[in-house]
């Protein structure tokens, strides 16, 4: 069954539009609403479902998403109803049909305490009321790092809690999030179109067939020019990309420094241990084992980092044992206490 997805509606307009004559120049305001389609699978589809639905009176836009599967429409209410648009849809040539939105019973989360657990997401956003923990905010913010978080501090609803049990109470739920805006953004961005897109559009079904026999026609003219000898041997060119040219240069060595635009394309988005300064008279080796010993407890990042190059030190060991460390005590933001045998 064929329903729509309501969006928003619009302020109410002035005047109907002059397109329409015949009809009563009042107006009960436009409306916008949101079409969950599926059955396109090219842009001609697109294009074929939003030429049946401007075909019909009243309507002032149609946007087709085939990326999204989603009909954006704006029309005018005193012209034509929700029925008669999925109606055109369904009856347009690429057979497109619209998906039922159907409301079920769900536990909604309200503005008040929730509990996240290591590992889960965060359902929404808010602040911590207690509990202390590392958040993974990447797919946010773009931080590599997880972030601390103590009593306080903001929480973004579907970041990652690393480790730790958070109580939060929430603030934004629902269409209120900051994850829900970025994904009304997004969506915004991908339905609208700037002039050139939709003259693009518009001759998509005519420019692949016409590309084909362009480049079809020029490999043949070249063809037949090479087999008939219609151009000098002197005129083919020598393959060579360019790092060979920039050898046979010599500018490769001249190269002191190389510019990237960001640090994800060269990092793995994980820390690790690279050098070790030691302050006092100690065997590395015994250092990092009570290091490990006290960091092997801890679910921090960067305590798993100097675990790990704590293992290299103990290589004839497969499955390292670390001493066992007592009165374990983690300081947010300065590091752990424990006592190892009979260091601390």
């Amino acid at each position: 069954m064929a329903i729509c997805c309501p969006d928003h509606t619009t302020p109410p307009c002035q005047n109907t539009p002059k397109a329409f004559p015949g009809k009563k120049r009042t107006c009960r305001g436009r409306r916008r609403r949101l079409f969950s389609v599926i059955g396109m699978t090219c842009a001609a589809c697109a294009g074929s479902v939003e030429k049946a639905v401007k075909r019909l009176p009243g309507i002032r836009e149609a946007a087709v998403d085939v990326l999204n599967n989603r009909a954006q429409v704006l029309f005018y209410p005193s012209f034509v109803n929700e029925e008669t648009i999925r109606e055109a849809i369904e009856d347009a040539d690429d057979e497109g049909n619209v998906i039922n939105e159907e409301e079920i019973d769900s536990r909604l989360i309200q503005k008040n305490d929730v509990k996240i657990i290591p590992g889960a997401k965060v359902a929404s956003d808010g602040f911590v009321l207690w509990g202390q923990s590392h958040v993974n905010e990447s797919m946010i913010t773009g931080e590599a790092r997880p972030v601390a978080k103590t009593k306080g501090d903001p929480v973004i609803g579907g970041t990652v809690n690393e480790n730790g049990v958070l109580h939060i109470k929430a603030t934004k739920v629902g269409s209120e999030s900051a994850l829900s805006q970025i994904v009304r953004l997004v969506e915004s961005a991908q339905m609208a179109k700037a002039p050139v897109q939709k003259f693009a559009d518009r001759i998509s079904r005519f420019f692949v067939p016409l590309v084909i026999i362009l480049s079809f026609t020029t490999w043949l003219a070249w063809f037949l020019a090479g087999k008939f000898h219609g151009y000098p041997e002197s005129w083919i060119p020598n393959s060579m990309d360019s790092f060979e040219l920039a050898l046979q240069f010599g500018i490769s060595v001249m190269v002191n420094c190389i510019v990237f635009d960001k640090t994800g394309t060269l990092t793995v988005g994980k820390p690790v241990v690279v050098n070790t300064k030691l302050f006092k008279n100690m065997v590395l080796r015994d250092f990092y084992e009570l290091v490990a010993a006290a960091e092997v407890n801890s679910e921090h990042p960067l305590a798993k980092a100097i675990v790990e190059y704590a293992k290299k030190f103990r290589e004839d060991e497969e499955n390292p044992v670390w001493p066992e460390a007592q009165d374990f005590v983690s300081i947010t933001g300065h590091g752990v206490k424990a006592i190892v045998a009979t260091g601390k």
